[in-house]
């Protein structure tokens, strides 16, 4: 009786400790989205502290430079800015592009639409990132409804795990955490006008395998599941 009494406690005693540490591993996930948040603001900032209209590659550039995205925010791929842009208004818009970073601008979709677009225009470090630009995210459903539902509610929302352009092979291991950008800096009051106003997102590519390396109190004996869940009151990844 003594014996069993022993086991069963060890067994409790072990799965509190397991409890403790997937709580601690939530815990730091969630931290990280934080964290990313901060840095997607700080795109953001860029952007309206330039003015929408004057905001270019090299403004971009100057603003990941002082940053390090590294040590800063461990576990991004990086920062980017994705233009809405009107039908109408696309052959210019890949002509401006292309000039304004020098660099060849390959327009790309998953899926022809009648949509406006959402270009991914800017992606720093650009090594590490270069087949994302040019990608039409509103070409591919769950990438376009996390994009609206931002703007909708003006906060920064991640997607269900995707394909990143980047990352091929890392099958639905990635994901967009997109935050809206508006041209007169604050929110509009309604969905609506908050659409009109859009000049854009600013975004970070996520990779989970690169999140959770990233993680100081990762233990090799927690093993995750982690689960997408989307409602009205919340979209965050569950452990």
């Amino acid at each position: 009786s003594t014996r069993k009494e022993s086991s069963a406690a060890s067994d409790v005693y072990k799965r509190q400790s397991l409890d403790t540490k997937a709580n601690q591993l939530a815990d730091a996930i969630v931290e990280k989205m934080t964290i990313y948040q901060y840095g997607l603001r700080g795109v953001r900032g860029a952007v309206l502290s330039a003015g929408a209209e004057n905001f270019g590659y090299a403004n971009m550039l100057s603003y990941s430079q002082s940053r390090d995205l590294t040590t800063e925010f461990p576990g991004a791929r990086g920062f980017g800015i994705i233009r809405k842009v009107a039908p109408a208004d696309v052959a210019e818009f890949l002509q401006k592009a292309e000039a304004d970073s020098n660099h060849p601008f390959l327009f790309r979709q998953q899926n022809p639409h009648p949509n406006d677009l959402l270009v991914i225009q800017y992606i720093e470090p650009m090594a590490d990132n270069e087949e994302a630009i040019g990608f039409d995210i509103a070409s591919e459903q769950i990438r376009y409804q996390t994009a609206l539902q931002a703007v909708q509610q003006n906060r920064a929302v991640l997607t269900e795990p995707v394909t990143l352009v980047q990352a091929q092979s890392k099958k639905s291991q990635g994901f967009l955490l997109l935050m809206p950008i508006y041209l007169q800096g604050t929110a509009p009051q309604t969905e609506e006008e908050r659409y009109q106003q859009l000049y854009g997102l600013a975004y970070a590519p996520l990779t989970i395998d690169e999140i959770l390396s990233s993680i100081q109190t990762a233990d090799a004996e927690v093993h995750l599941c982690l689960l997408y869940t989307s409602d009205a009151a919340d979209d965050s990844l569950r452990v």
